[in-house]
């Protein structure tokens, strides 16, 4: 095979995606389109519509977590973290062919998410493309916040740590003579 066609054959699948699915035109539109959808499955989860989200989520989703599962894990965190005052886009970021994944087009969105009186928390939402076109969560996380860290609100701050004690004199034992 000649070098140019070579090239053209490396050209031509090198953007190839699965059957069916249609690749988003760049990775900006694809986390925009991400993010949407990520807000319209969260407006489920806010409105307490586990079924409708079960639903809406990835078939990756639902062949992990069945739907009484999930029924069950999100009442929980809605009762746990009861509603979210803000959600603040931290992270977003375009992926292709991430393990352990099944292939395809993927979109990471992290927030760094306000409960209110202080609380907050990180979740994450690894959106895929489906063969329909659709964006879909296929993964959700929770995070105690973005950085896997507890966070404090500001007037419950830790306290600083205490510097290590200092050095002690040590003597060493005489020599005999």
């Amino acid at each position: 095979m000649r070098a140019e066609h070579l090239v053209l054959l490396l050209c031509a699948t090198a953007g190839a995606v699965p059957a069916g699915a249609q690749a988003t035109a760049t990775p900006d539109s694809a986390i925009a389109a991400a993010g949407r959808a990520a807000q319209r499955w969260f407006a489920l989860l806010a409105d307490r519509n586990y079924g409708a989200s079960w639903e809406q989520a990835s078939a990756y989703f639902r062949d992990h977590v069945s739907r009484e599962q999930w029924r069950v894990n999100a009442e929980r965190l809605d009762r746990q973290f009861q509603r979210v005052d803000h959600r603040q886009l931290v992270e977003a970021r375009w992926l292709h062919d991430e393990p352990p994944l099944p292939p395809a087009e993927y979109v990471v969105l992290r927030w760094l998410t306000d409960l209110g009186q202080g609380r907050q928390v990180g979740e994450r939402v690894i959106m895929t493309h489906e063969p329909d076109g659709a964006w879909r969560p296929a993964t959700y996380d929770l995070f105690p916040n973005v950085e896997g860290l507890p966070l404090l609100a500001p007037d419950h701050r830790a306290p600083p740590v205490p510097p290590p004690p200092p050095p002690r004199n040590i003597v060493p034992p005489a020599r005999g003579g």
